[in-house]
């Protein structure tokens, strides 16, 4: 391993800091990464194994962390070894000779000594590439035109004629200059160490007409040049030397830009109007590689954007002024100009030169009409708008030096994004290509001019060696490294993005059990249990032992309140769970159940109001029952909207009735939960089939029952989701980050497992209770050994009660079919050995048996070669003079085992036992042990770290490690309410709220309270939460009086456009939000993305003046046209609280990727962004396989209209219209609709007129070729075939022909109820069929001349039923 480890310690623990506490030193850490190799390959052991037992013994060298870093490179280090490997098959092949020393180097061992070996070892093979094809075996098969021509220069020996390769023959090409190696080594020196000769006595087009015919490729003196140019720049951009020095200053000059697309620009304004972090990634102007930091995720923003066809992203190159002169001046500091790719500074005149042409010619309207004028228009067009936005951000820049206030800042920002400027001045900011003029002064003929100054004489030969560079580094260099630099960013960039998503997921299952300390227990011990006078017995009362027992081991019973259903429902789910898991009782009730009896009741007695409230308080009877039967410890309620407050308030006070506490042992605590992992639980196609979620139909009360579980053990819940097919991974569906879905689904399942293996470590495998409770087997796969293919084996080995790691560890070996040797010493597997420290062996509680049975070191987390160390501080521990005598019944020969009894039985106090174990001997204890120490600690820090491991576990065996159980922080309790993200709703974010009372002129009758200061009551949708915004200002010295449009009389029902200024996450209060109508205030400038994280976004950021924020108006909207469209737009993005697997909340982009992946028939409803309605896709072509479409034709859409418009509101609505038919629900569509239409689809298709042949040819145009053909022969005849339409999915097409005339194709409508053609409706295809031949094709001009007017009337009367476009004028 040594090559790997020196390999793993420069790519990731080299660094050049100064700083000793983060410094690795490079001998000893390398020494313990080839130790940490060696565990995970000779002895098979899994990283999280190392990390738990080992890491002690690499502490003074390594983190814990540093070990999973080490595993994650040494996952990638077989594909760079096979490389390393494959360079030197290819050293080999070439004679020693003819391989330059950088070559061999890099084919040796020591290439691994340096920094970024991977890349020198693939330039290397890039080498190979280029000079020896041979050696590589790529020549064979190979069929671009480039490989041709390549192939063709070497057959005709042009490469023996230029000095490339050693020849005998007469190197009549070498006018041509220095050969790409020796130009290599003038970049290495920087100087012309190999002079180019002048040459001027040859004609280019001379040479190479000598060298015409040389091979068949080359007939003309321009095939020789084009042929040597191209192998001479592919030459060079394959020179080592060269790709070292062209890599390293691309990487210093490489900047990144992006601009919105067509498409991207209502989303750029939407973004910047409502504050949304990624507006960052939509205007970058020549925004610096280095400039991207790493803690950001910016640049896989800008991807993530356009992936999505948002924005257009390209590379450039700045020039940026010298080290030297940036520390002169603050506005020097981020001073550049944009480098013109492959000119110098002549040509960079020129361009300026038409730059200014350009401006006349579009001022004056003047038509270009040569090709070069043309050519050079367009450039200029492309160009201008490039050096405009470098041009406008310096002036940013300088701006904001003198600004005084974010405010002023943000005001520059936007003004200067609209300035025009001149021509001449924006031209300023372009420079020649440094690198491009560096490599043409060692590889061209060059006259001194001054000291280390030199220029390129001008002749057709510097000419054509300055083509061959310019090619080498557009054609090959430039795009190369932009796209490792892109892979590098946007690899940093995912790092960061599963880093979060694992701090996110830890925060779901880093959790203990729900359970409550004894003291908190005895504060909640109900005043009828404690008795009036003294309290009872404890020891005694057999209730509250085993309430005190179910807190200890985590098995608390709960009571679920599920209102987590469909929007609009009157009902909602209450479960009892039992402490281990299993459902007792699961009832529908009404979702206001919790209230309590009307006092002033006005309902008609006998009325459906009067009959609807005595159901309503009997179900409230029924929820007070099944608190006095079963006693839970905790009743949960799931957080759906705002409603969960008032319900917490009132349940609570139900239970702490005089009445009920009658009834309680200790009183149950009335909890909010999070219905995120519930709910993917419940609607998972595998998991909804398995356990006791089969026997729950309805989804609602399998999320019920998850939420119980899941506040029971959340690691188990969450396990269950994972999978390791991605497919099937539940764990992708649960919002961890807002970019999760831009990393690559392999990476973010591989990121996720270490927060799953590390939590399963911390809480182990309580075995005996997994044994009767099958649903916590989902934490099987996570433990060291098992994985997911093992843990249906494991699982079978808990057929009986287990009560040592050696009867275990015989029932694995014997599962996994070992060999007899690994039967008879089964630690030896390295299944078992892996596993034994996370196998929890301790008896379930319902288990009879006591732990006494139990063998001490199997009672811990600690591992089998810590024995010697665990037994010998034991036994030391129970000499020192501190400890007590021991009872004969419990010494034993197992001294781990008596201490731990010791401990448990109260014979001596832990902090005396935990002294008693703490001032072992660390000098000594190696000894004690019969063990060596350890070598590479000889101050025994090490043995600290030994000592801090075991203590506990001996005190404390098998300690759950995970975090205390915590209530819902109260910010994400308030977001779970309002149905909203952080992301979403923040400060700055604009919604549209509407008044319930200004406070000004109060409605006394319903408001009876009046405000201090002039302010208006408002509800914001769709949650209706509650806020408020003042009329008058309230900030700033210099503002005073009413907020511009807010001195008027806010009428109740008005809508509002506001801006949030901050949330109220006050615990035990409802929510609300603080707004303002005031576009002023001051915090939006500071809350506003570009500049509020990185400095570097106003530096490098060019919005459209369009997109200015701070003119985007407040306050009442008025009833124009504009407000008019944007209040239908924020109606059509309202969030649909929709649980049904076929509905989707997604775009037609989103849409077509999940279709794509969908079966035939399939049903995809999402809702539409142009109109306010709902779209069916119904998928009716394969896109796998053979007869396969894209995904954007392998569906027939469907416009699915909500009827009772007056009760249209976020929920779905009971009448659903579709093609003119009334549904009640989607599965009722699905059923009486769509499904039938794939029928009549399916018959078509099965028809044995169907294409040609019996259905052997179905391609369009083989058909109507085939029927022309046959109706040649038969004139008098009709032949026709039917096919699928190809340009209305889901519809079918008839072609006919008669008489060796043209086919005519005629459009096949396909409905529910059968088929039409031309209008005419027939529910069989063969009465259509007859039809036809006898009537239809006699009147076809006519009936076709008639359906094309219906048909267009028809669609006419959809795009009413429609509506509005609230789109109308954007592009799709």
């Amino acid at each position: 391993h040594t090559c790997e480890s020196k390999w793993i310690f420069m790519e990731a623990f080299q660094s050049d800091s100064t700083d000793e506490a983060t410094r690795y030193d490079r001998e000893p850490t390398e020494d313990a990464i080839r130790r940490v190799l060696d565990l995970l390959h000779n002895k098979r052991l899994e990283p999280i194994y190392i990390v738990t037992q080992v890491s002690w013994q690499f502490t003074t060298r390594l983190k814990q962390e540093d070990i999973w870093t080490i595993y994650d490179y040494d996952l990638q280090w077989q594909s760079v070894w096979l490389l390393h490997h494959r360079l030197n098959l290819c050293k080999e092949k070439v004679d020693e000779d003819q391989l330059p020393a950088m070559i061999a180097t890099r084919a040796s061992p020591k290439i691994f000594d340096h920094k970024g070996a991977e890349t020198d070892i693939k330039d290397a093979l890039d080498w190979f590439q280029a000079m020896y094809p041979d050696a590589l075996g790529t020549t064979a098969g190979t069929k671009t035109s480039e490989a041709r021509q390549l192939a063709a220069v070497r057959e005709a020996r042009f490469d023996e004629k230029l000095g490339i390769t050693p020849s005998i023959d007469q190197m009549s090409l070498k006018v041509f200059g220095i050969t790409p190696h020796e130009l290599g080594m003038n970049v290495e020196h920087g100087s012309q160490y190999y002079k180019v000769e002048d040459g001027e006595e040859y004609r280019v087009v001379d040479v190479c007409q000598e060298h015409v015919g040389t091979d068949a490729s080359f007939l003309t003196a321009t095939d020789v040049k084009e042929a040597l140019v191209l192998y001479l720049s592919r030459l060079v951009a394959s020179e080592p030397a060269v790709r070292r020095y062209v890599r390293t200053e691309f990487r210093k000059m490489c900047a990144i830009s992006t601009r919105p697309t067509e498409a991207g620009k209502a989303a750029a304004k939407e973004a910047a109007h409502g504050f949304k972090v990624s507006y960052r990634a939509f205007h970058l102007v020549n925004r610096p590689v280095d400039t991207f930091k790493d803690w950001d995720v910016l640049f896989l923003e800008a991807l993530d954007l356009q992936r999505q066809g948002l924005v257009h992203m390209e590379y450039s190159l700045i020039a940026r002024e010298p080290e030297a002169k940036r520390e002169e001046s603050e506005a020097k500091k981020h001073a550049y100009k944009l480098v013109l790719l492959g000119h110098t500074d002549e040509q960079v005149r020129v361009r300026k030169g038409q730059l200014a042409q350009h401006d006349f010619a579009v001022k004056n309207q003047v038509t270009q009409t040569t090709e070069d004028e043309i050519k050079k228009y367009k450039w200029c067009s492309s160009m201008l708008p490039r050096l405009m936005a470098v041009a406008r951000s310096h002036e940013v820049h300088i701006r904001r030096l003198g600004a005084k206030d974010p405010k002023e800042q943000a005001r520059f920002l936007f003004q200067c994004a609209g300035m025009e400027l001149k021509t001449d001045h924006v031209g300023s900011f372009a420079t020649h290509d440094p690198i491009y003029e560096h490599l043409r002064t060692l590889y061209c003929n060059v006259e001194a001019r001054g000291r280390d100054d030199y220029f390129v004489v001008p002749n057709e030969w510097n000419d054509l060696r300055s083509t061959i560079l310019l090619r080498a580094l557009r054609d090959v260099l430039y795009p190369m490294f932009w796209s490792e630099v892109q892979l590098q960013l946007a690899s940093k960039a995912e790092r960061i993005v599963c880093r979060e998503c694992c701090q996110q997921l830890l925060r779901f299952i880093d959790v203990q059990p729900f359970r409550k300390s004894p003291e908190e227990l005895r504060e909640k011990r109900t005043r009828h249990e404690m008795g009036d006078d003294q309290e009872s017995d404890d020891e005694d009362d057999r209730d509250w032992q085993a309430e005190l027992r179910n807190h200890r081991e985590g098995t608390c019973s709960v009571l679920v309140v599920n209102q987590v259903v469909e929007r609009g429902a009157d009902t909602c789910v209450v479960a009892l769970v039992d402490g281990y898991g299993q459902p007792l009782d699961v009832r529908v009730l009404f979702k206001d159940f919790y209230k309590p009896a009307m006092e002033n009741p006005k309902y008609i007695p006998g009325g459906h109001v009067h009959l609807k409230e005595l159901k309503r308080l009997e179900h409230r009877e029924v929820f007070k029952k099944l608190l006095r039967q079963y006693r839970p410890s905790a009743v949960l309620l799931l957080i759906c909207d705002t409603s969960a407050y008032q319900m917490k308030r009132l349940i609570t006070e139900m239970i702490q009735d005089k009445a009920m506490q009658e009834n309680f042992v200790v009183e149950p605590t009335v909890i909010y939960g999070s219905p995120s992992i519930p709910r993917l639980v419940a609607y998972h196609p595998r998991l909804k089939e398995d356990g006791v979620y089969r026997d729950l139909a309805e989804p609602q009360k399998r999320i019920a029952v998850s939420a119980a579980r899941f506040l029971q053990d959340p690691l188990a819940e969450t396990c269950q989701l994972w999978h390791e097919q991605t497919e099937d991974n539940g764990l992708f569906k649960l919002k961890l980050h807002r970019l999760q879905h831009a990393v690559p689904k392999a990476r973010l399942a591989n990121a996720l497992l270490q927060p799953l293996m590390d939590t399963a470590a911390k809480v182990g495998l309580h075995v005996n209770r997994v044994r009767k409770s099958t649903h916590l087997a989902s934490i099987v796969p996570f433990i060291a050994g098992f994985g997911p293919r093992r843990s249906v084996i494991i699982t079978q080995c808990l057929h009986e009660h287990v009560r040592s790691r050696e009867e275990l560890a015989r029932r694995i070996v014997k599962r996994l079919e070992y060999s007899e040797e690994a039967k008879a010493d089964p630690g030896r597997s390295p299944v078992v050995a892996n596993c034994m420290p996370f196998v929890r062996i301790w008896p379930d509680s319902r288990d009879s048996w006591d732990v006494e049975c139990i063998p001490g070191l199997d009672r811990t987390r600690i591992g089998e070669p810590l024995r010697p160390w665990m037994a010998s501080l034991c036994r030391e521990a129970m000499r020192s003079e501190d400890w007590p005598g021991i009872d004969d019944d419990m010494r034993g020969a197992d001294p781990l085992a008596t201490v731990m009894e010791a401990v448990r039985r109260k014979s001596i106090h832990r902090d005396r036992a935990e002294k008693c174990l703490q001032n072992a001997d660390l000098a000594e204890w190696p000894r004690l042990a019969g063990l060596p120490g350890p070598q590479d600690d000889p101050e025994g820090h090490c043995l600290d770290r030994l000592m801090g491991m075991l203590v506990p576990e001996v005190l404390s065996p098998f300690e759950d490690g995970r975090k205390a159980w915590e209530e819902l922080d109260e910010s994400t309790v308030y977001y779970l309410m309002v149905g909203e993200t952080e992301d979403s709703f923040h400060t700055g974010t604009i919604v549209y709220a509407t008044v319930l009372n200004d406070q000004e002129f109060p409605d006394l009758a319903k408001y009876p309270t009046r405000g201090s200061r002039p302010s208006v009551d408002v509800a914001v949708p769709p949650s209706l939460i509650r806020g408020s915004f003042p009329k008058m200002h309230l900030f700033g010295p210099d503002k005073d009086g009413f907020i511009d449009g807010a001195n008027k009389h806010f009428q109740h029902g008005e809508r509002v456009r506001c801006r949030i200024m901050g949330v109220s996450t006050k615990k035990d209060y409802p929510p609300s939000v603080r707004l303002s109508v005031d576009q002023d205030a001051e915090m939006y400038h500071k809350a506003f993305p570009v500049g509020a994280q990185d400095e570097s976004d106003q530096l490098f950021f060019m919005p459209f003046e369009g997109e200015n924020w701070t003119l985007s108006k407040l306050g009442s909207v008025i009833a124009d046209e504009a407000a008019q469209k944007e209040q239908l737009k924020d109606w059509i993005r309202r969030p649909r609280n929709v649980r049904h697997p076929n509905w989707t909340d997604c775009d037609h982009k989103r849409s077509l990727e999940f279709i794509d992946m969908m079966p035939m028939s399939t049903v995809l409803f999402r809702p539409s962004r142009r109109h306010d309605m709902i779209v069916a896709m119904l998928k009716v072509r394969e896109t796998r396989g053979e007869d396969s479409v894209d995904a954007a034709s392998c569906f027939r859409t469907f416009d699915v209209l909500e009827r009772d418009s007056q009760k249209k509101s976020y929920e779905v609505s009971k009448e659903l219209e579709v093609d003119g038919m009334v549904y009640s629900n989607f599965d009722e569509i699905i059923a009486s609709h769509l499904d039938p239409i794939s029928d009549n689809l399916k018959q078509l298709q099965e028809h044995q007129h169907y294409g040609l042949s019996m259905g052997r040819y179905t391609d369009k145009y083989q058909v109507l070729e085939g029927l022309k053909e046959i109706s040649k022969g038969n004139p008098r005849q009709l032949f026709y075939s039917f096919l699928m339409h190809d340009t209305l999915p889901g519809h079918g097409l008839i072609i006919w022909a008669l008489g060796g005339q043209k086919p005519r194709e005629e459009l096949i409508e396909v409905f529910p109820h059968g088929y039409a053609l031309w209008g005419q409706t027939f529910g069989k295809l063969a009465a259509l069929v007859q039809w036809f031949k006898n009537v239809g094709w006699r009147n076809a001009t006519r009936c076709r001349r008639d359906f094309r007017e219906t048909w267009n009337k028809r669609r006419e009367e959809a795009k009413a039923k429609r509506g509005e476009d609230a789109r109308h004028g954007e592009r799709a």
